[in-house]
């Protein structure tokens, strides 16, 4: 036995506070008197070393592992570990004496604790990342510390004196954040902060709320050490109340701070985030910090085209992105058929992008090669059908087969014939006309040609039927290959044809007769505006666009185009406008959107 008499280590109490309390319970003044006094070696005890921890249990009585869980360990590069999160230096300011005077008073006035030894250090104190007391709402006080008492908080506080008085008395109000919430229960060992901050320790997520903050409130060119303590106060807050939303909240921060700028050259980390990537790169060594890097290059190199062998956070050599000039060169594709084949695709919005859009994923690259692979010209489709090529444009025409691609300006139901389908598709057309046939049949069952002009019908119509399954009868010959070896039973085919007995306008009956563009008319059905639906005016035929004709004569009392308006009143555009303009008529329909004008027939009544 020491014959110490003990102190209660406080919570969040650092061991330097409780150390100056168990010095003043055992009637020394300081701890540096103390550690004489009990052979201890001072400086390695303030750093936290655990064979002096050690030494300083056995003298107390207490529980060593107790008693280290509240060192700040200081290591060899001035770093420091508390609460079991690692700080690189700087990020502490156990030099300068810290603390709060009205928690200070309230020490003073617990009548629970030894005379002299009242006065303790919270543990937060050592941070200059929290300047507010959360109990009294009030401004942490931070001043140079002596230099002979450093880390002994009671000497420290007996030699300012009467200014204790003075500095209680002008206590500056201050209210917390939830940031320095968020340090404060970190340190305490609880985590609720979202699945983003929790995953990090209190440094990274601390350093995270700071430089992200920073891009966020000053813009990405701005050097944390340029900023006042004020300015980083804000960007610690700002930064946390996004990251405190989680890994959204993250991916969204970074999406807003990095440069838009899209041009090829400026694709490395420097350029898309400036200052935050150079903190980042240049520094914070521990560990924690390479997952924030990677969650930034991770979520970085998912939206924005990067391809191997630039720079962010080491060589990129795993990039999702290629160039649309990569594709040319494996293809030997033209660039503007693949950002074709890229816009049908859905890869990319336009033919005519900006110089900084020449990148897709390189799995929208290996889309686009297949779909080149799959390419088929007119010639070879009909080979694989087994029909004349004329027969093959009239399928295409009609809609059976489609294009590969389609014009990028076309309207929402037209589209400018590009010669090139995929292999696949019509093989599958093939196949799925062909499965049905079978190998005998009469002598009467004649070729698709004949059969369609027998019944009146395209050959669309025909082979839709078997393709609906509502022929039985189909045989295969022998003596061709393909679709034109099918045989039909014309007189199965005749029943089928049916004339609806409800009158209905087709859709280019409704174009010819209103002068209305086919774009416009899709708008219009689309908007409901226009009461139209698809219906097979024949059983054998296609589904069309029509309306019936009160809906038609309803339209056409209440909207006219521009066209018609001037071919009904007999005047051109220059005498149109002018009477547009007197009447005060506006457009009834967003130009962009259908393309060309169209009034209200009500403005324009005498």
């Amino acid at each position: 036995m020491s014959g110490l008499f003990d102190v209660p280590l406080l919570p969040d109490e650092p061991l330097t506070s409780y150390l100056a309390r168990l010095a003043r319970a055992n009637g020394a003044g300081t701890i540096r008197g103390f550690c004489q006094d009990m052979k201890l070696d001072r400086p390695r005890l303030i750093r936290g070393d655990e064979d002096e921890v050690r030494k300083l249990a056995g003298l107390a009585g207490r529980d060593a592992e107790g008693l280290q869980a509240s060192a700040i360990v200081v290591d060899d590069l001035s770093g420091a570990t508390v609460a079991g999160h690692y700080f690189p230096h700087g990020k502490l300011r156990r030099s300068k004496l810290r603390f709060c005077p009205r928690c200070i008073a309230d020490d003073d006035a617990d009548a629970s604790r030894m005379p002299g030894a009242r006065r303790y250090s919270r543990l937060y104190w050592v941070f200059p990342q929290v300047p507010a007391c959360h109990v009294h709402r009030v401004a942490i006080v931070e001043m140079e510390a002596d230099q002979s008492h450093h880390y002994d908080l009671n000497t420290q506080l007996d030699l300012l004196g009467d200014r204790m008085h003075e500095l209680l008395e002008e206590c500056v109000p201050r209210r917390p954040t939830a940031f320095e919430g968020f340090v404060r229960k970190r340190l305490a060992g609880r985590s609720a902060h979202g699945e983003f901050l929790n995953g990090f320790g209190l440094s990274a997520g601390m350093s995270a709320c700071e430089l992200l903050g920073v891009a966020l409130l000053f813009g990405r060119e701005v050097r944390v050490g340029k900023l006042g303590e004020e300015d980083l106060h804000c960007a610690r807050q700002a930064g946390f109340e996004r990251l405190a939303k989680g890994t959204d909240g993250f991916t969204s921060l970074l999406d807003d701070v990095r440069s838009t700028d899209e041009r090829s050259n400026v694709r490395g980390g420097q350029a898309l985030y400036g200052k935050l990537y150079l903190s980042l790169n240049e520094n914070y060594e521990d560990p924690d910090y390479d997952r924030l890097r990677s969650m930034i290059r991770s979520h970085t190199m998912s939206r924005v085209p990067m391809l191997d062998g630039m720079e962010f956070f080491g060589p990129v050599t795993e990039s999702p992105w290629t160039s649309i000039g990569k594709i040319a060169e494996a293809t030997g594709y033209p660039d503007e058929t693949l950002r074709r084949i890229l816009v049908e695709l859905g890869h990319i919005d336009s033919l005519r992008q900006s110089k900084g859009q020449r990148y897709v994923r390189k799995t929208a690259a290996d889309e686009a090669v297949a779909a080149i692979g799959d390419m088929a010209t007119r010639e070879e489709t009909a080979a694989i059908l087994g029909l004349p090529s004329m027969t093959v444009k009239r399928l295409i025409s009609d809609g059976m087969i489609e294009p590969v691609l389609k014009s990028a300006d076309a309207g929402e139901r037209g589209y400018r014939l590009l010669d090139r389908y995929s292999r696949k598709a019509v093989a599958d057309l093939r196949d799925r006309l062909l499965a049905r046939a079978r190998p005998e049949f009469p002598a009467d069952w004649t070729n698709l040609t004949n059969s369609a002009r027998k019944a009146g019908l395209r050959l669309v119509d025909v082979l839709q039927m078997v393709l609906d399954g509502r022929l039985r009868n189909l045989g295969r010959s022998s003596d061709e290959d393909g679709v034109a070896a099918l045989r039909f039973d014309v007189k199965e085919i005749d029943p089928l044809i049916a004339v609806t007995e409800k009158a209905y306008v087709e859709r280019a009956e409704v174009c010819r007769r209103l002068l209305l563009q086919a774009e416009a008319f899709a708008f219009l059905v689309r908007t409901g505006n226009i009461k139209a639906e698809q219906r097979q005016l024949r059983v054998a035929r296609a589904p069309t666009w029509v309306m019936t004709e009160a809906d038609f004569k309803e339209f056409d009392a209440r909207y006219v185009t521009f066209a018609r308006l001037s071919k009904e009143i007999g005047v051109g555009s220059r005498g149109l406008g002018k009477i547009l303009r007197e009447k005060g008529a506006p457009l009834a329909f967003p130009m962009e959107s259908v393309k060309q004008g169209i009034v209200e027939r009500r403005f324009l009544t005498l």
